[in-house]
């Protein structure tokens, strides 16, 4: 076997998915997470790059904010994703390529690729990024700690062991979730090394007649490497917390996720609590729609009460089975661009006829997760599509794959296989130009089709993978009539235009230092309290800890399509009896608002 070989065979191949994707599709972020990490990290939210970037380690922060700082233009944490992930899928189909006939090695590759890439190279998320780099590290390094020989390879050890320790780094909560699958095929690769238990099959049996696994079997390896990553996210949180007002926005981001970023089943169920508070209903929605940054009325002690009410009347809820059936149809699982991939691997252990258990245990592992994330009101597409991913993965690199007879194929057996694979590359490249009409439609027709495109961040939808908008900005006019105002400050809602006001910017390039200090911002968001924010909002004589009264300040003005009224009876109920609000322009389809206290 000349791994050398297979390890070329692999990264072309994966190079070639990767160049189809960049040829012929319009790479993007799914949602605005990825674009705000990019922004801190490239100093535009600041004066400098910053290490300090939400959800990512702070040990990875430093590194790529020194790319930032010896680059130009350049998105490096978007070309730094897209890099991941293809290490990741050729980690995978270099294991599929040593460890099967070529034929079969190049058609399991094919459906991985073919059915898994577009969340990776076109629909960037670091969410999925992590666990894909986590998976795939981890089966690389088991894959050689399983092998056949008496000393693993080095190589593939350090190559996996490195992926997995990236893919930690990029978002510990992502590696995370893929653990299970790497418990489950470290154990059964370990323990039954390609046996299989059916019928009188004992676990004794399948160990070579030890009754129990001895603490050298478990091997200390795999555990160490496990701990280093846990390591360093200790080491990276411990690092953020040193600089104070970090450690103040961190805490207080914990309390805004608590509220904000799980289901809410309506003001009826959270009514008796907010009236136990002093609330009312406009409160509610204010808290619903990011928009609490006002510590005066919003203080930790009513965050954390409201969040553990929320926490209470959701398991109340979503433990119903009827529920809980009700919700896992609505979001069309089956319905995922990978799940004919991952129902393919799952059938080729099937046609094997080995190692049936192991597949359905991986598949029972990924619905148990997409279970616990409805239960606990998560079941967002970022993560759920990661599941899927680590499924596939752990199938790929599973038991049922036999290692390679001494026998090649005919030549012309691998040529029919590989000239396969191109046609499906091209025919699924050509599928991708289907919304390129919308290219010419009218602005506000095309406004429209952004919206409904990109703004269901929760589900999944084909039109986020062909939907072009990188050639072409949603809302040409808004940005650059903020930045032309020098009289007033925006204040822009976060809820009516984060998901969509993004897309205006090319996201393989990188925005300048000190680009968003200027004279806008967001009111609410995951950047609350986020320190540079706090200084510009500072620099403006705006108050952070009360921006949302800010809003009647003379100087400005709030960009929102969505809160506007109930903002306005916000302020009504705490501060201004005889608030009054004035419709000032309206600019591809946003409207800009005066607000008054008198």
């Amino acid at each position: 076997m000349n791994k050398p070989l297979r390890l070329l065979q692999s990264l072309l191949l994966n190079l070639a998915f990767l160049a189809g994707s960049l040829l012929f599709a319009d790479q993007k972020y799914e949602i605005s997470d990825d674009f705000i990490i990019d922004n801190v990290l490239a100093g535009a939210l600041g004066r400098a790059c910053a290490s300090r970037a939400p959800y990512i380690n702070r040990l990875l922060g430093e590194f790529l904010a020194f790319l930032y700082r010896v680059t130009e233009d350049v998105s490096i944490f978007f070309i730094f994703q897209l890099i991941v992930s293809l290490l990741s899928f050729t980690a995978v189909t270099y294991i599929l390529l040593t460890r099967t006939k070529t034929a079969v090695g190049l058609s399991l590759s094919a459906v991985l690729l073919l059915f898994f890439t577009d969340d990776y190279y076109i629909l960037i998320c670091c969410t999925r990024t992590a666990a894909l780099a986590a998976v795939s590290g981890g089966a690389l390094f088991l894959h050689a700690l399983n092998s056949e020989n008496e000393h693993p390879s080095p190589l593939e050890l350090l190559s996996g062991g490195l992926l997995l320790l990236l893919g930690s780094l990029i978002r510990f909560k992502s590696a995370l979730l893929v653990l299970p699958f790497l418990l489950v095929l470290y154990f059964w690769g370990r323990f039954l090394g390609g046996r299989q238990i059916l019928g009188d099959g004992s676990w004794e049996a399948a160990c070579g007649g030890r009754r129990e696994p001895s603490l050298q079997q478990l091997g200390t390896v795999p555990v160490l490497w496990l701990l280093l990553p846990l390591t360093l996210h200790l080491a990276g949180s411990l690092l953020s917390a040193s600089d104070p007002a970090y450690a103040a926005y961190k805490t207080y981001d914990d309390r805004r996720s608590a509220v904000v970023d799980t289901a809410s089943f309506g003001y009826a169920s959270m009514k008796d609590t907010m009236d136990s508070l002093g609330l009312s209903e406009a409160d509610y929605y204010m808290l619903r729609s990011w928009n609490f940054n006002d510590r005066e009325i919003f203080t930790d002690e009513i965050l954390d009460t409201i969040a553990a009410a929320q926490d209470r009347i959701r398991y109340e809820n979503t433990l119903n089975p009827h529920y809980l059936l009700t919700s896992i149809l609505e979001k069309h699982y089956h319905a995922y661009a990978c799940m004919p991939g991952l129902l393919l691997l799952a059938a080729f252990y099937i046609y094997a006829r080995k190692h049936i258990p192991y597949m359905a245990l991986t598949l029972l592992i990924g619905a148990a997760l997409i279970l616990a994330f409805e239960i606990i009101g998560r079941p967002v597409y970022r993560v759920t599509s990661a599941v899927f991913t680590a499924e596939a993965v752990a199938l790929a690199a599973g038991p049922c794959l036999a290692r390679p007879e001494k026998k090649r194929e005919p030549l012309r057996v691998r040529a029919a296989v590989f000239i396969l694979i191109v046609l499906l590359l091209l025919s699924k490249q050509l599928l991708r130009r289907a919304d390129a009409s919308w290219m010419t439609a009218d602005d506000e027709s095309y406004r429209y089709q952004t919206e409904m495109t990109f703004t269901g961040s929760d589900f999944f939808y084909a039109g986020k993978y062909t939907f072009d908008i990188s050639h072409r900005s949603p809302e040409p006019n808004l940005i650059a009539a903020i930045e032309a105002d020098t009289e007033h400050y925006y204040l822009l809602d976060f809820t009516s235009t984060i998901q969509r006001i993004f897309y205006n910017y090319p996201h393989m390039r990188r925005l300048p230092v000190d680009y968003y200090t200027g004279n806008y911002s967001y009111l609410g968001g995951v950047l609350t309290n986020f320190p540079s924010v706090n200084e510009d909002l500072l620099r403006h004589n705006l108050d952070p800890d009360s921006l949302i009264r800010s809003v009647t300040g003379d100087n400005v003005l709030v960009v929102d399509n969505n809160l506007y009224e109930i903002r306005l009876l916000y302020l009504r109920e705490h501060y201004y009896p005889n608030a009054r609000v004035e419709l000032v322009t309206e600019i591809d389809g946003f409207k800009v608002w005066k607000y008054y206290s008198e």
